[in-house]
């Protein structure tokens, strides 16, 4: 079971400007949804970009997956969630 402390959800409405010519998201944007749930889960601890860089410490991302599984489409509302998944050599989230 995951610490709720360590997640954040968003909800995000597809706008028309990611999605191609069949009104469905390009793949691609897919990413950009999960950054905006890891800032808000990093948010949490007070730990945004801004802090990052004063730390000295920084977090880059140095893999993704993703599956797609069912189409996102213009107009849909989509809830994204972030958690902390490791904590020791590494940020993963």
């Amino acid at each position: 079971m995951i610490d709720p402390r360590l997640e954040a959800t968003v909800e995000i409405e597809i706008p028309f400007h990611d999605v191609d010519s069949i009104h469905m998201v390009w793949h691609g944007n897919h990413i950009k949804y999960f950054e905006i749930a890891r800032t808000a889960l990093t948010r949490l601890f007070n730990y945004d970009v801004a802090e990052m860089a004063a730390s000295g410490i920084m977090w880059p991302i140095i893999e993704c997956n993703c599956r797609y599984i069912n189409s996102i489409s213009y107009g849909d509302i989509i809830l994204v969630r972030a958690w902390v998944s490791e904590v020791e050599h590494r940020f993963k989230v």
